[in-house]
């Protein structure tokens, strides 16, 4: 369909409300379609373009926003230790992790 639409916006002003000739790949004739009707299917499908794009924005923008509502809820709700890190590294001990006391 999009050649069609290509193939239609391409011609001469002089041309360019001239019903258009459909064929198949091999060339066979398929039948005729109005510009007027080919102007409308277009439509339709930049206005259903259009609409998907916003839906996805919309959901995009919830998504986001329902993320940056966790990330600060976690930074309300994350322990802070006055005394520092309640883990440190040490290379002496085997799992190189343990608990301060």
């Amino acid at each position: 369909m999009t050649d069609v639409f290509k193939a239609a916006g391409s011609r001469s002003d002089r041309e360019f409300y001239d019903d258009i000739l459909l064929v198949d790949p091999l060339g066979q004739y398929i039948g005729m379609i109005a510009m007027r009707t080919l102007t409308r299917l277009q439509m339709t499908f930049l206005l259903g373009n259009i609409e998907r794009v916003e839906a996805s924005r919309r959901e995009i923008r919830e998504k986001n926003l329902k993320m940056e509502a966790e990330l600060r809820m976690a930074r309300e709700i994350q322990p802070t230790n006055i005394n520092g890190p309640l883990i440190e590294y040490s290379t002496s001990f085997p799992a190189g992790w343990r608990c301060k006391r």
